[in-house]
């Protein structure tokens, strides 16, 4: 392979987790345990290396060279971008300080935009190192002791033992292998997943669900993808897969598959030269059923009550569903992984399913065991030794996880012990006061809310009534699941001594982790669904729209976002904001086609959903004004959910802070600033503009522009680039908004 090849794996491997750190960042969805397991490097670690290659550059990315060897003073260079520059973008910044009424986003991130130039971070994710460096400490603790703690201990030490992991090698993963590799037929395939001795799923992802307060708690089933996270993305991509974004995004992420494939090749019995078009041919299979998956946004193309009536369809008896799979076993798969004891299940945008029936078929029967070999090497690469890999790793220039690094990834699993390392990192290491102002902050957002909601004129008084009802029933999940982390006190894990292994013990977890979610589903305390399904030491928090309810995972509160010195300036204007753009995320027209027990009975009358379209319209309109580079516009209609949900946090907050009053505006626009701090490399830009939320310097700039405390404050003039004149600006709820 020539040096070229390498280097555009190397940037597209690069832009593959620049894409993580979009679908992972605070507004968004929690990461997926699919993706969890395949990755074996950090985010920064990766950081790192982009920085390293883009420091050997002499021009900047708008192509012109540096002065840093002459005596000169250094040349303003030509920025991208407008209304203001695309400053997130690595070199896209001014020679000095801007002016902070031209661009409040660049002004007061400027020393982190110059420092971290030719790097993919953002402020939130360069602290995420707190949840890990806490929790490898308390392992160190002799003094701290625990069931569950020596536990994690034990798998942790058999994690980090290489040479034991080197010596094991894939012996035992070898065995699962040969058992797909000796089926030849489907009736053979359908016995196979349903044994009891085959304990993996390839095709079914079936979690615990709450499905509102008719419904309660449930099985939601997903098909458990290869190349994209079922949950997360589902059949966002897949839809239409020869868009050009959707191509991009599928070629970045089936890359990533490639990549750690390589290591396994041997085990799959394909030459290396053919691996590219083996993948190409699991991609297809996957597409023809995936693009019916479900995905949030699929619904807000539909008419207003849709979503809701999806879901009232959507949920289905064990009869109904066996009747929906007569060639694919579904009722074996659910029985071996012991998800067959509940009376509901819900299948949103059933059609995948059937479509994967329809495909269950012995002309299929070599693409579906690739697929299944495929999907168990991924599934169990974190629990095998690693070496291989690193060396593929090492050969493109990319840094190898080290032992520690590996060894705390194995563990932190939402199949192992993340929930063990949350709770740990909440009792342990995070300032004690953090969730009592939390949910302090919280309270007052949603009172916030409330009264702007009732002096909103667009909107009748049955849908305030609603809308108040809503935000009266909202369930506060901050840095603890209601319904309880899972429960490892019972947990026995195999010690080396005893011919324990990770592998073995990697087993033995998941099928613990099963029973845990068994207890949860017949329990009467409704699920947080999310909590379980996705790794609580996540660096995200989010609304969920069927346990109506605000979820801060422990692994975004980090010191930088919390710590008992901050001022109340900082906290409003950081987690504040974030808080308060996911509470909006209940009344938009996703989330207010449910009321506030999760059932689907649609909150806005049609006329005043019709207003708030309009006002949604305006804000896609706007955006769609702000060109990122030359000939590349944003996106309005793409974004316009998550735009929304900004300008309705960004209100709330400054009615917080002239409600309080001597409040300093100044500081909380700076910690607003500083909360969306981030900068990317021109290679993942593509990334970024093809997700649903506004980059990051548009949801500074563009939102504080928008309300006349802002201009009030900085004396804004006409002449100043965060200046809009008063008839374009865009005010939601309240008096204000017309």
């Amino acid at each position: 392979m020539t040096e070229h090849r390498k280097k555009n794996i190397f940037s597209i491997v690069s832009l593959s987790l620049a894409a993580s750190f979009v679908l992972s960042s605070c507004g968004g969805s929690t990461p997926a345990p699919a993706t969890e397991a395949a990755t074996t490097t950090t985010a920064a670690e990766t950081t790192s290396a982009s920085t390293t290659e883009a420091a050997t550059s002499e021009t900047t990315s708008a192509g012109t060279t540096t002065a840093a060897d002459t005596n000169d003073p250094e040349p303003e260079m030509s920025l991208v971008g407008s209304p203001w520059p695309t400053s997130i973008l690595s070199g896209n910044i001014t020679v000095d300080l801007p002016d902070r009424n031209d661009d409040m986003y660049m002004y007061y991130n400027y020393d982190f935009l110059k420092e971290n130039e030719g790097s993919n971070v953002t402020k939130v994710a360069a602290y995420s190192g707190d949840i890990s460096n806490g929790v490898l400490g308390i392992m160190a603790d002799e003094t701290k002791t625990s069931d569950e703690l020596e536990q994690l201990r034990l798998f942790f030490s058999q994690a980090a033992d290489t040479e034991t992991l080197a010596a094991q090698g894939n012996d035992e993963i070898i065995p699962y292998i040969e058992k797909i590799k000796a089926v030849s037929s489907i009736e053979e395939m359908n016995a196979l997943l349903s044994a009891e001795d085959f304990p993996f799923s390839p095709f079914i992802t079936a979690i615990n669900y709450y499905a509102g307060k008719e419904n309660g708690n449930l099985i939601s089933l997903y098909p458990n993808f290869l190349f994209v996270d079922p949950v997360l993305i589902g059949g966002q991509y897949y839809e239409n897969s020869n868009d050009p974004a959707n191509s991009a995004m599928i070629r970045v992420l089936e890359s990533q598959v490639i990549l750690n494939t390589t290591a396994d090749i041997p085990l799959i019995g394909i030459e290396a030269a053919e691996l590219n078009d083996y993948m190409t041919s699991l991609l297809n299979f996957e597409i023809q059923y995936g693009q019916y998956a479900e995905y949030e946004a699929r619904y807000g193309k539909l008419e207003y009550g849709a979503y809701a009536e999806e879901l009232k369809k959507s949920v289905i008896t064990p009869d109904e569903l066996e009747k929906l799979c007569t060639s694919f076993p579904i009722k074996g798969i659910l029985a071996n992984q012991m998800k067959d004891s509940s009376d509901k299940y819900l299948v949103l945008s059933r059609k995948w399913l059937e479509v994967l029936n329809d495909l269950w078929t012995d002309e299929n029967i070599e693409i579906i065991k690739l697929m299944a070999e495929m999907k168990v090497l991924n599934e169990t690469r974190p629990y095998r030794d690693n070496s291989a890999l690193n060396a593929v790793y090492e050969s493109y220039g990319m840094p190898a996880a080290d032992p520690m690094t590996f060894a705390y990834n194995a563990c932190n699993s939402i199949d192992t012990f993340s929930h063990l390392i949350a709770k740990l990192y909440v009792t342990e290491c995070i300032d004690p006061k953090a969730n009592e102002r939390i949910t302090a902050l919280t309270k007052e957002l949603v009172d916030t809310y409330k009264k702007l909601i009732n002096e909103t004129k667009w909107i009748d008084e049955n849908t305030k009534a609603g809308l108040v009802k809503k935000l009266d029933s909202l369930s506060l999940n901050i840095l603890s699941p209601i319904s309880g982390y899972y429960d490892y006190s019972s947990l026995k894990l195999v010690p080396a001594s005893e011919g324990g292994t990770l592998f073995g013990n990697y087993l033995i977890l998941k099928k613990y982790r099963a029973e845990q979610d068994l207890k949860l589903l017949k329990s009467s305390t409704p699920l947080q669904s999310t909590w379980y399904f996705a790794r609580p030491t996540d660096i995200n928090c989010f609304y969920d729209v069927l346990s109506n309810s605000i979820n801060i995972l422990p692994g975004y509160v980090t010191s930088f976002i919390y710590n008992d010195a901050m001022d109340e300036e900082t906290l409003l204007g950081g987690i504040g904001v974030v808080v308060g753009h996911e509470i909006s995320h209940g009344f938009d027209f996703s989330g207010s086609q449910f009321d506030g027990n999760g059932d689907p009975l649609p909150v806005y009358s049609e006329n005043d959903m019709n207003n708030f379209l309009a006002k949604c319209s305006k804000i896609a309109d706007y955006y769609s004004s702000f060109e990122v580079e030359p000939d590349i516009s944003v996106n309005g209609q793409m974004v316009k959910v998550e735009a929304t949900a900004d300008l309705s946090g960004v209100q709330a907050v400054l009615a917080i802070a002239e409600e309080r009053g001597n409040v300093d505006i100044d500081r909380l626009v700076d910690a607003m600033a500083d909360i969306y701090s981030q900068v990317i490399t021109k290679e993942a830009l593509v990334a970024y503009t093809s997700d649903s939320h506004p980059l990051n310097h548009y949801r500074v700039n563009a939102n504080l522009q928008m309300f006349d405390i802002i201009y009030k404050t900085f004396g804004i003039t006409e002449d100043d680039g965060m200046y809009l004149a008063p008839e374009d600006r865009i005010v939601l709820w309240g008096n204000d908004a017309a």
